[in-house]
């Protein structure tokens, strides 16, 4: 089945809350929506409230060759997030994405 294009997040931003990985066998829901985004062609901004684990979910996004920026949330490192949805939104030009 064709998606429509309107339907298409290629080009687009997103914010994967939640985009870490708890220790586990399986994916978990944010890291898995974080990473179909990305490979969708969205630039996506992966927030966790553990920073590492957002930054591994960015680190794989980037190795696949999609766009990725980690950032801790909630908002104990409020100044991080909002220069990711920066990042996102803006395409990051000159930055190195991942974590």
């Amino acid at each position: 089945m064709e998606i429509p294009r309107r339907y298409r997040v290629d080009g687009k931003a997103a914010v994967g809350v939640g985009g870490g990985q708890t220790k586990g066998e399986t994916i978990g829901n944010g890291r898995a929506t974080a990473t179909v985004l990305a490979r969708e062609g969205a630039r996506v901004l992966v927030a966790d409230r553990h920073l590492a684990s957002a930054r591994e979910t960015a680190d794989m996004i980037v190795a696949e060759g999609g766009q990725a920026y980690a950032a801790l949330y909630p908002h104990s490192d409020e100044a991080g997030f909002v220069t990711g949805v920066s990042l996102a939104v803006d395409g990051g030009e000159g930055v190195r994405w991942g974590s």
